[in-house]
């Protein structure tokens, strides 16, 4: 079961990317664009991270995921800071990317957290991505030009996603030492099952976005 979870969960961020990289002109339209290398990115990083686990490469992955969580930070706070009503948010949505890698450059200062993924990281990260959601559907749904709200549908389903995901994954990380001792759901710990099922999700949402991006183009 768990191999099935893994490989479903493999090829929608694969197919999530392709989207993204054969439709990259109309992404582009919309400030999408970086989510073409970023989702490339993501999925190489998991297929390394899977062969590394299979041959026991690293003690631990917590440097791979603190540079994963600035990397996500910063490729949405560029999508939103972007966008053109989101203006007035603008350097607010950039101090809040700002401070995020100020302290996890801070967090790595320190050796032990190498090995250990630290609980305010993953919180923060969430409700920092959480927060530009909020931002950009609180501007959303004020704009009062129906072409203008149909321009920007995409995005409102990239947003969609990201408001469901990250605030269940961010708790589900924050706690994920005591999720370790739970059971487990057909063979897959919880710890392993909520990011890799909700990112299902997420990345489906991506996916409908990159297909509207072309079909108003």
């Amino acid at each position: 079961m768990i191999q099935l979870l893994f490989i479903v969960y493999m090829l929608v961020i694969l197919c999530a990317a392709i989207m993204a990289i054969v439709y990259q002109d109309s992404l582009r339209t919309r400030k999408l664009g970086i989510l073409a290398v970023y989702l490339s990115y993501t999925f190489l990083q998991e297929v390394g991270l899977r062969v590394a686990d299979h041959y026991n490469l690293f003690a631990s992955t917590a440097i791979v995921y603190d540079v994963y969580k600035v990397l996500n930070v910063a490729v949405f706070a560029f999508i939103y800071s972007r966008i053109p009503f989101l203006a007035p948010l603008r350097k607010l949505i950039i101090g809040l990317a700002a401070l995020f890698i100020l302290a996890t450059l801070v967090q790595l200062l320190f050796p032990q957290t190498l090995t250990i993924l630290p609980r305010y990281l993953p919180l923060a990260r969430g409700l920092i991505i959480t927060g530009y959601g909020m931002f950009f559907l609180s501007y959303y749904f004020r704009l009062d030009h129906r072409e203008l709200e149909k321009y920007w549908t995409p995005v409102l389903w990239i947003t969609i996603g990201i408001v469901v995901f990250y605030p269940v994954i961010s708790i589900s990380l924050a706690f994920q030492s005591e999720l370790i001792n739970f059971g487990d759901v057909y063979g897959i710990r919880l710890y392993q099952i909520i990011p890799q099922f909700m990112s299902l999700f997420m990345y489906s949402c991506f996916m409908y976005a990159f297909y509207l991006c072309k079909k108003k183009n």
